[in-house]
């Protein structure tokens, strides 16, 4: 199985162990999408720098360039995709996927480590 990041016609991305379900006929149809342990991730801005009002011995300008030197920096949380599902396999028909891409490395090993424990 391959780790792959996917987008959902939903507008979910997920990244999950994903493989195909395929027909043992001659034609090898892919009938749907098995994603094996499947979590949503979201991506939101950081917050991790803030600076009181008043309580800063920065003048506004170096506030500012702090502000503007994090603003290009983002948290990543991954989720399980249905909460409460009892099965760890989830199959998904074709028409709901948009495009399946591998994962930059440090997402790929946040998704196992958080699998694994």
């Amino acid at each position: 199985m391959a780790i792959k990041l996917i987008v959902l016609k939903s507008g979910e991305t997920l990244i999950t162990e994903a493989k195909q379900l395929v027909s043992k006929d001659e034609e090898n149809k892919v009938h749907s999408y098995i994603f094996n342990k499947p979590h949503t991730v979201k991506i939101s801005k950081s917050e991790s720098f803030n600076v009181p009002l008043g309580l800063s011995d920065m003048s506004a300008e170096e506030v500012e360039s702090k502000l503007q030197e994090k603003a290009h920096e983002y948290q990543i949380n991954l989720s399980p995709w249905i909460l409460l599902a009892k099965d760890e396999d989830i199959h998904v028909q074709l028409d709901w996927v948009v495009t399946i891409v591998d994962p930059v490395e440090s997402l790929k090993t946040m998704y196992e480590e958080k699998i694994s424990g």
